[in-house]
């Protein structure tokens, strides 16, 4: 029996992101054009009605820039 609900979740392809926001920086699109890279964050409701999140990311050398380009993509999609 699953103990989690899924409420919502929200798919990041870094690849997209760094084209639409590079502003014709070649730094930010050599970031993440390298690998195919997506992110996934999660909303879970148990069954007792509490609220869990998770995001998951690759822990490469951009892991802190993910975590900033995610978190702002979630708090788009309220």
């Amino acid at each position: 029996m699953n103990r989690f609900s899924l409420i919502k979740e929200h798919l990041v392809e870094f690849n997209q992101l760094a084209m639409a926001n590079a502003e014709g920086s070649d730094d930010m699109l050599n970031r993440v054009m390298t690998k195919d890279n997506i992110g996934l964050a999660a909303l879970l409701q148990t069954k007792e009605g509490a609220f869990e999140a998770g995001i998951h990311l690759l822990n490469d050398n951009q892991f802190l820039f993910k975590i900033e380009k995610i978190l702002n993509e979630c708090s788009k999609s309220k």
